[in-house]
């Protein structure tokens, strides 16, 4: 097993030594001896907590965030307490948050000699990753004095901060870390090796994934500040490198030798169905004969009784069966008798060879044709924002069949089953023509934002953003509204005064209320 595999058991000895300050250098050089530690193993830490865990998967992914979002459905709650969830949120950030200033202390206190410009370059990009994620979440957070108290006592009950002031200055540290970024850079660099899990010390692939997330970033939130246009004009207009296609930022469980059960166990234990808004999207009708987006057949499947059947947004739904139990690869009658077409199991199942998506090309092409369409930072070009959309499409087409056909690697057991043969020229060509996606200059922004959604159906959250931001996605009967999750319970005992006046400012800790950059 490759060294950098052990990106759990690190995670736990960072997690285990951080509060530590007394004999600190001499408790924590190295994570593989107990008594050291080092910044690339540290920076490996930080990576494992992009991770999805489980029980936010279920309960606010699949059953808060894709039902109100409308890019899944379900026909009952699964029980998992939402306050459990904000609580795992809570902590898988705060305990990054330590490790990163850990990561800032041992660069600070380095006596190699080495270059770690590139190096403090990289945590930016990761810090900006994860704390833009939290504020989308949450809305204000404790930040600019949280993952400090080890330094002092006075930053043991941390502040709230706006959450504006915290986007802004992550945008702003996107850019100055993209910048910073040497490509070139020698052996007077420090390097992380084989702990970079993302992109193999591969600087310029560094520069792409900053640059697209700055690029999200100020696209999401330009309508509730003007001011972003500018970051959106830097990238086009300068040409700045983005994600290609091919490129897709993920945590590769065949490179890193992951099993990732999460999707499967929050389906499984969540009352999960294909709702008919998204299948509407992607056919004509409940015929085989009928669909004309390829991806439904590798996102959806058939009912148990062979039809395709989505599950309507109507009340009173009752569902018997569990196409999502996890030994279903086994025996197909595990899964029982279920009226509406399931997610796909295999998508779900592919604990071995189904990456846990970060950002992919598809999105780069969406934000793109988006900026063209709207003209934010560049002249409104109709014919690029149609190259670009038609682009992402097709991206996201050759990705999912990809992982599909790659499933075959790992034998019967979890292997994808029935994966069909991969769209012809033709086949997608009249996908394009389609009346339900072909381009169309007046109906520009709402055919983007519909297939980004279309794109996000592993990235729960992210479609979910986009239906927050732009209220433009397909939505179909009652819509559920869920706006933010709520902070958890340990604030209320951990951080009680803070909590108590951050609550009392936001006039109630509900999750109807709106995050910042929501229209």
């Amino acid at each position: 097993m490759k060294q950098y595999i052990y990106i759990i058991t690190i995670f736990l000895t960072i997690a285990t030594i951080i509060g530590c300050d007394d004999g600190f250098e001499e408790l924590n050089k190295d994570p593989f001896n107990p008594t050291e530690t080092s910044v690339q193993p540290v920076f490996n830490a930080m990576i494992s907590t992009l991770v999805r865990q489980w029980a936010p998967q279920t309960g606010l992914e699949y059953e808060s965030m894709g039902l109100s979002s409308q890019i899944t459905n379900i026909y009952g709650s699964s029980g998992y307490i939402i306050d459990g969830a904000s609580g795992e949120l809570w902590k898988n950030y705060y305990t990054f948050l330590s490790d990163a200033k850990l990561f800032e202390k041992l660069i600070e206190n380095d006596g190699t000699g080495l270059n770690m410009t590139n190096l403090s370059a990289q945590k930016d990009i990761v810090l900006a990753y994860k704390t833009v994620k939290m504020v989308d979440l949450f809305g204000d957070i404790p930040f600019y004095d949280a993952g400090k108290a080890n330094e002092a006592p006075e930053f043991f009950y941390p502040k709230y901060d706006a959450q504006k002031n915290i986007y802004m200055d992550m945008v702003a540290l996107l850019k100055n870390a993209s910048t910073s970024l040497n490509e070139s850079a020698g052996d007077s660099y420090s390097k992380l090796g084989a702990n970079d899990v993302l992109f193999n010390d591969d600087i310029l692939k560094w520069k792409k994934f900053a640059n697209s997330l700055r690029l999200r970033h100020a696209l999401k939130a330009v309508d509730a500040e003007g001011s972003l246009t500018a970051e959106v004009a830097d990238i086009l207009n300068n040409n700045l490198p983005l994600i290609e296609d091919g490129e897709d930022v993920t945590l590769d469980p065949v490179k890193l030798e992951l099993d990732l059960r999460g999707p499967i166990w929050a389906y499984g234990g969540g009352k999960v169905r294909f709702g008919t808004t998204m299948f509407n999207v992607m056919s004509d009708g409940t015929d085989d004969a009928d669909i004309f987006d390829p991806r439904l057949r590798l996102f959806s499947e058939v009912n148990s009784a062979g039809d395709w059947n989505p599950m309507p947004y109507t009340a009173g739904i009752t569902e018997t069966g569990d196409p999502n139990k996890e030994d279903r690869w086994k025996d197909q009658a595990n899964a029982g008798t279920y009226t509406y077409s399931p997610i796909n199991y295999w998508l779900l199942t592919g604990r071995y060879f189904t990456p846990e998506l970060i950002f992919t090309a598809a999105e780069v092409h969406f934000l793109k044709a988006e900026a063209y369409a709207k003209g934010v930072g560049v002249a409104v070009d109709m014919i690029k924002a149609k190259e670009e959309y038609e682009a992402g499409i097709k991206s996201s087409i050759n990705y999912w069949f990809n992982v599909a056909k790659g499933s075959r690697d790992f034998g019967d057991d979890y292997a994808w089953q029935n994966v069909p043969a991969d769209p012809t020229t033709v086949e997608i060509d009249a996908m394009l023509a389609n009346p339900k996606v072909v381009w169309d200059n007046a109906n520009a922004l709402k055919l983007i934002y519909t297939q980004r959604w279309v794109s996000h159906i592993r990235q729960i959250r992210q479609g979910w953003n986009v239906w927050r931001q732009t209220n433009m996605t397909p939505q179909e009967g009652t819509n559920f509204v869920f706006n933010r999750v709520v902070y958890p319970s340990s604030e209320h005992t951990n951080n009680a005064d803070n909590y108590s006046a951050q609550v009392s400012k936001m006039g109630g800790d509900s999750d109807a209320k709106k995050i910042w950059w929501m229209p």
